[in-house]
């Protein structure tokens, strides 16, 4: 398997997606990339913007030819990636996102695309974020911005709503036949109970995203007991309560381990 093919296998449903999205001609340019750090966003965000200005006209770049090398390399005058230093930033500031506007405005250099491409986007200060809502309300023509984050939450709503939501999650290739989630699952509930409560003490201090996830996989394992045909429609008062917890965890300042907690118990009491 080349590198290309290796790529999209791993994300082969995010791929499709997009492949989709190209075949309409992009009717949508903003987009936030959101799930699990080391997973793959960024590069899968990069692949995407070379092939805007890749030679042999890919999808997500040859990787081979000279516009997909400097793209990779951060070299590409059309694509602008925050931060731009190399070493690991804890701010994004309104400073940042100024310069990026004015780059923005200016004519492309190589092509008739620019892309924007903000990694750590969880980084993005109160004005940085106010600043590059007021970008993203009157774009530049022919731009596409990739917002990137393992902290969706942390972006402001009004960010968040101009954004179209592209989840990540452990790569395909990673998780053959789509069982992974089960698994994991059944293996969270062989452990005792104070295992189970240190377990999502752990997943708490991770942040919002891994409490939802985990939330979620509460959620499909009630749905599947749920659809059982020997107990079809039980435990609906469960299945009501895990959603509203589910609700309750994407408000902001919400106590993300009572609500694991309560999740934790209220599904396996009622098994």
């Amino acid at each position: 398997m080349n590198q290309l093919s290796s790529f999209v296998y791993e994300h082969k449903r995010q791929a499709a997606y997009f492949k989709k999205l190209a075949e309409r001609g992009f009717p949508a340019s903003a987009f936030l990339f959101y799930g699990p750090a080391g997973i793959g966003k960024k590069r899968f965000a990069v692949r995407l913007a070379a092939g805007f200005f890749c030679e042999g006209k890919s999808l997500f770049g040859c990787g081979e030819c000279a516009p997909c090398l400097k793209v990779q390399s951060a070299g590409h005058p059309d694509v602008h990636i925050l931060p731009y230093e190399d070493l690991p930033r804890k701010e994004i500031g309104i400073d940042d996102i100024r310069a990026l506007r004015q780059r923005l405005w200016l004519s492309p250099f190589a092509g008739s695309f620019r892309v924007a491409l903000v990694d750590g986007a969880e980084n993005l200060t109160a004005e940085a974020q106010s600043a590059f809502l007021k970008v993203l309300e009157e774009p530049p023509s022919r731009t596409l911005f990739f917002l990137i984050t393992s902290e969706p939450h942390a972006l402001f709503e009004t960010v968040r709503s101009r954004l179209l939501p592209v989840s990540f999650s452990i790569p395909d290739g990673e998780n053959p036949g789509g069982q992974g989630s089960d698994r994991e699952l059944g293996d969270f509930l062989k452990k005792d109970i104070w295992e189970q409560f240190k377990a999502i003490d752990r997943i708490a201090e991770k942040g919002d995203f891994a409490a939802e996830e985990f939330l979620k996989k509460l959620i499909i394992g009630a749905r599947e007991e749920f659809f059982d045909p020997q107990r079809y429609g039980a435990d609906t008062e469960r299945m009501q309560y895990l959603l509203d917890l589910y609700a309750n965890l994407r408000r902001t300042g919400v106590n993300r381990r009572l609500v694991l907690d309560l999740a934790m118990l209220n599904f396996m009491v009622t098994r």
